[in-house]
């Protein structure tokens, strides 16, 4: 987190915490269920997908997480609070992607929530991961293609199979890095690309 402590969430059904500093891993005692991923805000708030339960704020400082102000967003709609995959925080909005393929937002100002689905049906396959980049554009990842989503012009760019040389990405394995580059690992390499700012013309290169 921007403290520099480390959170992991284990298949177990528990969070992990490790202090800056230290290498004693404390479990944490709130009950979130089966965590799917976890992202962090510009207010030091941690964003916590679950699979059965929501998604989670939870208010952190650099001694940990603050319970008594941790938040839950269920909606009470199962296609939301169901079968979560993965969540990114941009700006505004928390990003949200499911294991049907659908796509929400929350609007961190007015906390409502925004079904994107119908813009993403093309998708038609379970979400892997979300990646919002330096530009606050929207990386969305299945097990075989990455649709770019540039929200300001309200375009999409979509990468398959017949544009990169992997045919099956693997969930987990994307890192944007310090320069720009969004690296995404498949059964065959990774293939990497250069985000941007200016309006879609993205390039893609294949590394090994």
């Amino acid at each position: 987190d921007s403290f520099n402590n480390i959170w992991i969430h284990t298949n177990a059904h528990t969070l992990l915490f490790i202090k800056k500093g230290t290498t004693e891993v404390i479990e944490t005692k709130y009950e979130f269920g089966y965590v799917t991923d976890i992202d962090q805000d510009a207010d030091n708030c941690l964003w916590i997908s679950t699979k059965n339960h929501g998604i989670f704020r939870v208010p952190i400082t650099q001694e940990g997480m603050l319970e008594q102000e941790i938040k839950l967003y269920s909606k009470g709609n199962a296609d939301f609070s169901k079968n979560i995959t993965t969540l990114s925080c941009s700006i505004d909005q928390v990003w949200i992607g499911t294991a049907e393929g659908a796509v929400y937002a929350i609007d961190k100002k007015t906390k409502e929530i925004t079904n994107y689905s119908d813009q993403f049906a093309s998708i038609n396959e379970g979400i892997q991961d979300i990646v919002v980049d330096d530009y606050d554009n929207i990386w969305i990842s299945t097990n075989k293609r990455i649709v770019l989503f540039y929200p300001p012009y309200e375009i999409f760019k979509e990468f398959n199979q017949v544009d990169v040389i992997i045919d099956s990405f693997r969930k987990g394995a994307v890192y944007l890095t310090e320069d720009g580059q969004l690296l995404y690992g498949g059964n065959l390499g990774i293939t990497a690309f250069q985000t941007q700012k200016s309006k879609p013309q993205t390039q893609h290169q294949e590394t090994f």
